[in-house]
């Protein structure tokens, strides 16, 4: 008899997390190890929890080599060539490679989107590490913020040139005065917190989102998501092993939860696996497997 997929046995499931779900983990829990002489430009200034936006870089610089590229992001390539690190061992890691690569390529087709109805709209980029998607996505029109620690800004500048309508802001999303600046702007706004929400306590992330709720009412916010599992074997997973202070602090199954702190609605719930990308092959079976089909990212329009 045929089980439905919410009846799939869990048996087994560590020892497949262990193995694949280190893809999702690379903006705050990853640490490879030692620096390499790769480059003339060292990293570091940066703390345990920064030095982890090397491994989204270096998977956006390696999939940008292939044929049939999910991404194309020559500026990630330059400055991984330019980077005192030592990124071989991340050339091996081609599944959390892929699996970037979904993410970072529904990130950027919702901003054009977004793009498409508000030309002249207002994008802000929580925890935008050494990410190049202003670059990517730009219309001529926009007006962009990016914001992340003050070492990583400061790393920043070593590879972006300033910009009359890219902004950098140097704190942490959890210092709130950041929204006057941003307000400045007459909007519309949308949010993006790629690889961020995740490694935020449930308290201090509930107090931001609704904070970002009463300051811009009616506005999008898009995040992803990690399985409530995480938030009881992290420490299990080999990725985080390596690591001395990050952790998944916040992590659920359910994509409403966000909602039912009063934030907004949810417009949008995608999952890495439901849909046909040629590039996804059998890995589609994880649509059908508890766990693995919980990795999302989410859209939310801030209550009004």
């Amino acid at each position: 008899m045929t089980r439905k997929p919410s009846q799939w046995p869990w048996f087994g499931l560590g020892a497949l997390a262990g193995l694949v779900a280190g893809w999702q983990l690379t903006r705050h829990p990853h640490r490879t190890g030692g620096v390499m002489e790769t480059g003339n430009t060292g990293v570091q200034q940066l703390n345990d929890i920064s030095e982890t936006l090397l491994l989204p870089l270096a998977y956006r610089a390696f999939e940008s080599r292939r044929p049939d590229a999910l991404i194309h992001d020559p500026k990630a390539a330059e400055i991984v060539a330019q980077l005192a690190y030592d990124f071989s061992k991340l050339e091996r890691q081609r599944y959390q490679q892929l699996n970037i690569g979904l993410r970072v390529r529904e990130f950027d087709r919702a901003v054009r989107a977004f793009l498409e109805q508000h030309p002249d709209g207002v994008v802000m980029d929580i925890g935008c590490d050494l990410d190049t998607r202003f670059e990517r996505v730009d219309n001529g029109q926009v007006m962009w913020f990016n914001l992340d620690f003050p070492e990583v800004m400061a790393l920043r500048e070593r590879f972006f040139a300033p910009h009359a309508r890219c902004h950098s802001l140097a704190c942490s999303a959890l210092e709130f005065a950041w929204m006057d600046e941003v307000a400045q702007q007459p909007g519309p706004y949308f949010f993006l917190a790629e690889g961020v929400f995740p490694y935020i306590a449930e308290d201090e992330l509930k107090s931001l989102l609704l904070a970002l709720r009463d300051r811009f009412p009616g506005s999008e916010l898009m995040f992803d998501m990690l399985p409530a599992l995480l938030m009881r074997f992290n420490r299990m997973h080999p990725a985080i092993r390596q690591t001395r202070a990050a952790r998944v602090r916040w992590a659920t199954n359910d994509s409403r939860a966000p909602e039912k702190w009063g934030v907004g609605r949810l417009l949008a719930d995608w999952r890495y696996y439901n849909h046909d990308d040629p590039r996804l092959g059998w890995r589609r079976v994880f649509r059908y497997i508890p766990f693995m089909r919980d990795f999302r990212v989410l859209r939310y329009q801030l209550r009004a």
